[in-house]
Parts: C-alpha cells; sequence; structure tokens
C-alpha cells in the first residue's frame, strides 16, 4: 500500500517478437498480434485496468488494486489459452522467426 493507503499494481505484457512478427507479410502472424492485442484491451477493460504505455510489443498497464491486477493476469491467460488461433501460426512462427527453437506452444 501507498502512504494513502491506494494499494495500485503495475503489469507489463510482452508479445514475444510482435515487432518482427509485423514486419513479416504473413496473414496468420498478423491475425495472431491483432487477436493478442483485441484480447488484451477486451479483458483491460474488464478489469479496470489502464494502459500506461504501449510501445510496439511491450504494454505496461495500471490498475487500482493487486487484486485486480491479479484478477486481470488470469483472465488473459484463461482467454489467450481458450482462443482460436490462426490455424498455421505454429509452423509459419517456427520457421519464420525462430528456426529449430520451439517458442509457440
Amino acid at each position: 500500500p501507498t502512504e494513502a493507503g491506494l494499494d495500485t499494481a503495475m503489469v507489463v505484457a510482452r508479445f514475444a517478437d510482435a515487432t518482427e512478427v509485423l514486419k513479416l507479410d504473413v496473414k496468420p502472424l498478423r491475425q495472431t498480434f491483432e487477436l493478442y492485442s483485441n484480447t488484451l484491451l477486451a479483458v483491460l477493460r474488464a478489469c479496470s485496468g489502464h494502459v500506461v504505455q504501449w510501445v510496439a510489443d511491450e504494454v505496461q498497464m495500471w490498475f487500482m488494486s493487486t487484486l485486480s491486477a491479479f484478477e486481470f493476469c488470469m483472465a488473459l491467460q484463461t482467454e489467450l489459452l481458450t482462443s482460436k488461433w490462426p490455424k498455421d501460426i505454429e509452423r509459419v512462427y517456427a520457421t519464420k522467426l525462430s528456426g529449430p527453437v520451439l517458442i509457440w506452444n
């Protein structure tokens, strides 16, 4: 808690390699970034969070309480895990960005 008794929290989210993803002319990758961004913003609104700064692949968000920040993180992970992602994303993402390293699971 702060001196005024407010329990605020910051959360930072990062879409790995988003800058590289957006450089590629591959429709599934762009759709993936759009889905991620739209999902993040929808969950952020639902949890009464606010974007402090969004630069390239990193989003800094502010919440009125640690609990609302935690609820946001859990809700975002749940939404991302249950989202319908483009079918080609694993194949294209792994070959175009990471070589032999699997970064999409």
